[in-house]
């Protein structure tokens, strides 16, 4: 079992530290009525408010919309997971793009670490859905003290359509339910402009550099960050050494 698994293992952390390296690369979008259940790492699947901020909830607002992160340990991240609040207006030519990065704890200054190009929403799924962007390259992120953060944006590529929003669900505000994160606009101030046409985020990509805004409200998206947890190396080691005892004793 061992020998067939440690190359797999090691294959999934080069995947990951290369994919921290390349930037943008392919995804894709699934989803479902039901939220996942399994491999959350982080996240809030418990609550769920109704009401939508057009200057905040929505994919194509200036500050792309975005939800702030921490892990427990150690992470392959492969999926992030939303929960579409009953409100868009997807075309044929609608993409969505999502971006993973890092956060200062001090300036809210956001670093880059992925920012995968996705398909194309069907525009035959429902709004209501839990939407998970599945990611062609598993990033590896650190666990305790670090802050993370993911926020998307969506534009149209059929020329002459507009009205390509899509709204996020999000817990009650003042309610952090999940990992104590926090949901945000991509954006220094509070104010972010609905229905953008041509400034940041819809259009136009993630600002440089980028900040995670106050969050007015004082919620968190509903979300969830999937993956697998990466052994520690001193864990390991105590398992072999534990092994190896074992096998002197029978000895």
């Amino acid at each position: 079992m061992s020998v067939e698994y440690r190359p797999v293992f090691a294959a999934a952390m080069i995947a990951g530290v290369l994919g921290l390296a390349l930037g943008a690369r392919a995804a894709n979008i699934t989803s479902s009525a039901n939220p996942p259940s399994t491999n959350i790492l982080a996240g809030q699947l418990s609550s769920i408010d109704i009401t939508q901020d057009s200057n905040g909830d929505y994919t194509d607002n200036a500050g792309p919309v975005g939800e702030t992160f921490t892990l427990a340990g150690k992470s392959l991240v492969n999926a992030i997971t939303i929960l579409g609040n009953g409100d868009d207006n997807l075309d044929l030519g609608q993409n969505f793009h999502i971006e993973i990065g890092s956060v200062d704890p001090v300036s809210g200054l956001i670093t880059q670490l992925a920012t995968p190009e996705t398909a194309p929403q069907d525009p035959s799924l429902p709004a209501s859905g839990y939407l998970t962007f599945n990611l062609a390259t598993p990033l590896t992120l650190n666990g305790g003290s670090t802050t993370y953060e993911f926020s998307i944006y969506t534009d149209t590529a059929t020329p002459g359509v507009t009205g390509d929003w899509y709204g996020l669900a999000h817990s009650t505000a003042g309610t952090h339910p999940g990992n104590g994160g926090t949901g945000f606009n991509y954006d220094k101030t509070t104010t972010n402009t609905d229905d953008n046409m041509n400034g940041i985020g819809k259009n136009n990509g993630w600002p440089t550099p980028g900040y995670v805004a106050p969050n007015i409200h004082n919620y968190e998206y509903v979300f969830a960050v999937q993956g697998t947890v990466v052994p520690e190396p001193a864990g390991l080691g105590a398992l072999l050494a534990v092994g190896a005892l074992m096998r002197r004793r029978r000895a």
